[in-house]
């Protein structure tokens, strides 16, 4: 009997953990689906059926069974003989070949409740599903809470309240700190708008002086125009020396202002060189300020190193005083948990041995039922979290015991009693350690309220520190600029004191030079008007010779045409004459050819020979005066040749003369320029020394200033250092407090060390299946390379016979223009052979007949020839573009199964980037699921192990929860141990993600996030 019950007992515990593993994957694929916001609000809005709708199949039963033997009797009278063996037969046991009235009524009833019950099993899967992902819900709502929050759960209210207060009271403390400073830049910016009214006003007077300055400037301009104007005035009368007297004159008095002037300087420099003295003395006082100002210094950067020192500890202490909170919150926790699981496994103990004792008399067959019964509230309740799990098969145990004892004698109900005295007794123990452990727990919370006080105290007055070090640096600050400004306003004043003697010395030098380049200059230019006034004597009288000599040329001009007239007058004539005796001379020559000369004609020829020899002489005569005339001619063009080299002579003397009068000019001009300069070098002077007496005074109260503040800044030292004093004082205390809590800090750094094993070993398999698919990414990429370089050399070859097919049609065309310029050339040459040929036949229109039949017969060879000609090149044309015509045609069709080829390497380019990426994303869900399956391995062992160990040992329970609570603690440090990895390390992210993907219940957008934040 105990064995069957055993083997029941494994059966069910098989069946449960297949359930719990089948949920458990459904959890895994639905936890994705959970960090969904919307799929979270529609989970939590779905309401789970309450109790009261549901229908026990107890009732039903009941109800069932009055009305099937009404309904079977009636059945059986109204089927026939046959029909009623059918249904007989057909009134099988489901998933068996037994029929369902061989068995009793009592295991038939059961029968019928089973099957209801597995009716109702759908529902009650589906209620447990929403429940599971609710608790999924609030576990990360938890997890959200530990991360963001010093909470750990739901249930502590207060806690969340407080940190909330905290964060307002936080927020409450940076506004006031915020007005404060607002303040204070009030204060500044009023200080600042009173500087800058001050820098107005100096602006004001600085611009009345500028403007006083530019009116004196105007008046000496006006003045020098003046000046000018004389000077221009005294140029004109060059022979009255009385003027430039005067100007001298005027020009000494200058010298003798210019010089008192300078006196006046001089004067001011001495003064510059007493405020000098003065401002040396200051500064040797202010280097003994900065002596003591620097000893300061050191000892306030002393006194920075202490406070980030005590700040240092003040943080440790403050990183150990939340891990003591946490772990204290922790032990807490799994205290309230263990006295939660206890109090139900006595409540459970003492309500079957209630049911024992009153069903000790008898009802052994009700023994499994309840078993049954028990099981299938088990596989109800099963889920949420590890504890229920825990309890439930806890309850399990408890049943198969109570079947035991309900088949055995009363003596095991006595055992039992027993058993429950021990827990009984257990339970008061450990009731006792958690009273000790919640006064500790208040102890430590006193102790963490007043460590909180003292750091708030400390932090108070490190802020207060902070304040007293940052104005003393700010002072420090301003003591350097202003020992800064002083240096170099030292080093202007120097630089200005150099400036002003040089200025002197140069004004001096070139007064000396300027004085003798003026007499030099005068001088110069008497001589020089003198010559030019020779020179424009000179001028004149050339420019009355060259008028007389153009007029002369005019005239010569006239006569010339004049001749040249007369010339081609007698020229046309003897041409006329000498026609005329050439053709006298043929006709005589004519006439004594055919001997017809006659007595009459020879009188004739005699008068006519008179003539010839009268217009013989007259050519002569007119070929001697035309010789004249060109002589003439020549001398006269010769004349005017010098005439006009004189002429450019006299043009570059005069040229000349007026460089040089330009430049005397010119010289005069920077003359009156370097006067003007000097003039305003003197104004500048004086106005330097006027901002350099400001800068003096200005520099004597910041300086005044600075001993103000010096003497302040003494006593604020002697109060940091006993605010530092007092600090170290309470660091020591820490310092004793830290040395306790380290003790703490050792034990949970050796449970790390035994959780850092773990991690290596699943590092090794997560490195292992990630080198696998890596391997297979390189291959898919090799063969994605092959198919591109296969793609580029294709696309070369397509190049390549393009090119050549461009190529020849590029020459046929060519032949084709060469042929079609053959044929003009053709063309052209028929068209001239027929412009020969009329010609021929206009000039072959003679009465010999010989020539004709010669011109005839030439005239009908040449156009059979160029028409024969002109039909052979034709043909030859013809066909040739008949075959460039093929060719091209050729060239298409190529060019268009290049282009369909290019297009099907495109496609499947196409295709093998799509199969690419499907491959990647693959890879990334095969990832997904080996770290998903690693994690779900891991839990499920765990699992089995407890639950094989609370159905073997009762007692054993109490362990149970202290090994989940240590798993609980060895999966957050896992945890921790994998993000510090991930964060510390950049190079194995990738290898990481996926894993903190897993145990994070990180969505796709979730890990984009990530990775975007921390690139």
């Amino acid at each position: 009997m105990f064995s069957k019950i055993s083997q029941i007992g494994k059966t069910f515990a098989d069946e449960i953990n297949r359930i719990n593993d089948e949920v458990n994957n459904a959890n895994s694929g639905e936890q994705v689906q959970i960090a969904d916001p919307s799929i979270a609000k529609k989970i939590l809005n779905t309401k789970t059926p309450e109790i009261s709708n549901l229908t026990n199949p107890d009732d039903m039963e009941r109800e069932s069974t009055a009305e099937s033997t009404g309904s079977d009797s009636e059945m059986k009278e109204r089927l026939p003989l046959g029909e009623q063996s059918v249904s007989k037969i057909e009134e099988l046991i489901p998933g068996t070949a037994v029929p369902a009235a061989s068995l009793p009524p009592e295991i038939r009833s059961k029968m019928n409740k089973f099957l209801k019950y597995e009716k109702k099993y759908p529902e009650l899967y589906n209620a447990y599903k929403l429940e599971k992902k609710k608790t999924a819900l609030v576990k990360a709502f938890e997890n959200m809470l530990k991360e963001q929050t010093p909470c750990s759960s739901i249930g502590e209210l207060n806690s969340v309240r407080d940190y909330l207060n905290g964060l307002t009271s936080k927020n409450q403390m940076l506004n006031d700190e915020l007005s404060k400073l607002t303040k204070d830049k009030k204060v500044a910016d009023e200080e600042i708008s009173a500087l800058k009214k001050s820098m107005k006003e100096l602006q004001k007077a600085l611009t009345t002086r500028k403007s006083q300055e530019a009116e004196e400037l105007e008046n000496l301009r006006k003045e020098n125009k003046t000046l000018k104007n004389e000077r221009l005035n005294k140029h004109k009368e060059l022979t009255e020396y009385e003027p430039l007297a005067k100007e001298n004159k005027k020009l000494e008095n200058e010298l003798n202002v210019m010089k008192a002037k300078i006196a006046d300087h001089e004067t001011e420099r001495q003064e510059l060189e007493n405020i000098m003295q003065e401002k040396d003395s200051l500064a040797a006082k202010l280097e003994e300020k900065c002596m003591e100002n620097g000893e300061i210094i050191q000892n306030t950067r002393l006194l920075e190193n202490n406070l980030e020192k005590s700040k240092e500890e003040f943080n440790k202490v403050k990183i150990e005083k939340e891990k003591t909170r946490v772990a204290l919150e922790e032990k807490i926790n799994d205290l309230e948990k263990s006295l939660e699981s206890n109090k139900k496994l006595n409540d459970m103990f003492r309500q079957k041995i209630d049911v024992l004792n009153k069903k000790s008399v008898g009802d052994n067959k009700d023994g499994p039922v309840n078993v049954k019964a028990n099981g299938g509230l088990i596989n109800g309740k099963k889920g949420g979290k590890k504890k229920s799990k825990k309890q439930n098969s806890g309850a399990a145990a408890c049943d198969s015991i109570l079947a035991q004892s309900s088949s055995s004698s009363d003596v095991e109900v006595v055992e039992l009693k027993h058993k429950v005295e021990e827990v009984e007794a257990k339970l008061s123990e450990e009731q006792a350690k958690s009273g000790e452990l919640e006064n500790r727990l208040k102890e430590k919370v006193i102790e963490i309220e007043d460590l909180n006080d003292m750091l708030r105290n400390v932090a108070d007055s490190l802020v207060e520190a902070e304040k007293k070090n940052k104005e003393v640096a700010d002072h420090q600050k301003k003591v350097e600029e202003l020992e800064l400004k002083l240096e170099t306003k030292k080093s202007e004043l120097e630089m200005l004191r150099i400036q002003n003697a040089n200025a002197l010395e140069d004004y001096e030098k070139t007064k000396k030079s300027l004085s003798q380049k003026a007499e030099e200059y005068y001088n110069k230019y008497i001589k020089l008007e003198s010559e030019l006034s020779l020179k424009k004597e000179d001028i004149s009288t050339m420019k009355h010779t060259i008028e007389d000599q153009e007029s002369k040329i005019c005239t010569l001009e006239l006569s010339l045409n004049e001749a040249k007239a007369n010339e081609e007058k007698l020229e046309a004539k003897n041409k006329k004459l000498r026609e005329e005796v050439s053709s006298l001379k043929s006709e005589i020559e004519k006439m004594e050819q055919d001997g017809i000369l006659h007595s009459s004609l020879k009188s004739d020829f005699e008068k006519a020979k008179l003539e010839l020899s009268k217009k013989e002489k007259l050519l002569l005569e007119a070929e001697n005066k035309i010789k004249f005339i060109q002589e003439e001619k020549s001398k006269i063009n010769d004349s005017i040749i010098e005439l006009k080299v004189q002429n450019k002579e006299l043009k570059q003397q005069k040229l000349k003369f007026e460089d040089t009068r330009s430049g005397l000019c010119s010289e005069n001009e920077k003359f009156k320029n370097e006067l003007n300069e000097s003039t305003l070098r003197i104004n500048k002077l004086s106005l330097e020394n006027t901002k350099l007496v400001k800068l003096y005074e200005e520099l004597n109260d910041k300086y005044e200033e600075a001993k103000n503040f010096k003497s302040n800044s003494s006593s604020q030292v002697e109060s940091l250092r006993k605010r530092v004093d007092e600090l170290s004082m309470q660091n020591n205390e820490y310092e004793n407090r830290i040395d306790m809590i380290q003790e703490e800090l050792t034990q949970s750094r050796n449970m790390l060390q035994e959780r850092n094993h773990e991690m290596g070993t699943l590092r090794k398999m997560l490195m292992e299946n990630e080198e696998s698919q890596a391997h297979e990414i390189k291959q898919l990429k090799s063969k994605y390379d092959r198919l591109l370089e296969e793609k580029e050399h294709g696309d070369s070859e397509y190049m390549v016979l393009l090119k050549n097919k461009q190529r020849e049609i590029d020459e046929l065309k060519r032949s084709l223009e060469k042929m079609n310029l053959r044929v003009e050339e053709v063309e052209l040459h028929k068209n001239s052979l027929m412009l020969e040929i009329e010609k021929l036949h206009k000039t072959n229109e003679l009465p010999s007949k010989t020539s004709t039949s010669k011109a005839s017969s030439l005239a009908d060879i040449h156009p059979a020839d160029t028409e024969e000609y002109n039909s052979k090149v034709i043909n030859t044309l013809r066909v040739s573009l008949k075959r460039a015509e093929k060719r091209l045609k050729e060239i298409e069709d190529i060019n268009s199964k290049l282009r369909v080829s290019n297009q099907e390497s495109s496609e499947k380019l196409i295709r093998l980037n799509k199969k690419y990426k499907l491959l990647s994303q693959q890879y990334k869900r095969r990832l997904s699921d080996a770290s998903a399956s690693n994690s779900r391995k891991n839990s499920s062992i765990n699992l089995d192990e407890g639950e094989a160990d609370v159905l073997q040992h009762e007692p054993k329970e109490l362990s149970d929860t202290q090994s989940e609570q240590t798993d609980v603690k060895e999966k957050v440090t896992y945890i921790k141990n994998v993000l510090f990895g991930f964060l510390e390390h950049k190079e194995q992210r990738k290898m990481l993600l996926p894993v903190i993907k897993m145990l994070l219940y990180m969505s796709d957008d979730d890990t984009k996030r990530l990775t975007e934040l921390l690139e």
